[in-house]
């Protein structure tokens, strides 16, 4: 199982960063792992609420179907439903910081089971890689949209 959870202040207001967060087929623009996007389904707001990621595992590249669910400019979240992987599932969760508002604070937490048979390949060092690439790679690609 790999878990985490990291914070970044990204320097927009919430309202802007919900925005690029709730655009799940912009995805592949600015996540380094997230290589294509398709959507199976749709909210009333016209936001992916279901949809298919191939995502870039570096040794091979995985399916996994994820059910988005939102809570206006305050959080985004995600569960699986399928795919290559045994189970994952994670959030965004976004904090007003700041006087005035021009910041926001992104909480983004993940929770991969990889299942066995890929469990062999993310071990010890290959794992905390793993780990800090979606992580860093996420939050730090999410503030360089607004940069």
């Amino acid at each position: 199982m790999i878990t985490g959870a990291k914070t970044l202040d990204i320097q927009a207001p919430a309202e802007d960063v919900f925005a690029r967060l709730a655009d799940i087929p912009g995805y592949p623009t600015w996540q380094s792992f997230v290589t294509d996007v398709g959507i199976r389904d749709e909210d009333a707001a016209g936001r992916a609420t279901l949809v298919e990621a191939r995502l870039d595992a570096k040794a091979t590249t995985l399916k996994a179907v994820l059910r988005y669910s939102f809570e206006p400019t305050s959080r985004v979240s995600w569960t699986y439903e399928g795919g290559d992987l045994k189970d994952m599932r994670g959030s965004f969760t976004l904090t007003p910081a700041g006087q005035d508002g021009s910041v926001t604070s992104v909480t983004m937490e993940v929770s991969v089971d990889p299942g066995f048979k890929l469990g062999l390949l993310l071990r010890g060092p290959v794992e905390a890689r793993v780990k800090s690439a979606v992580l860093d790679g996420t939050l730090d690609g999410l503030a360089q949209t607004f940069a």
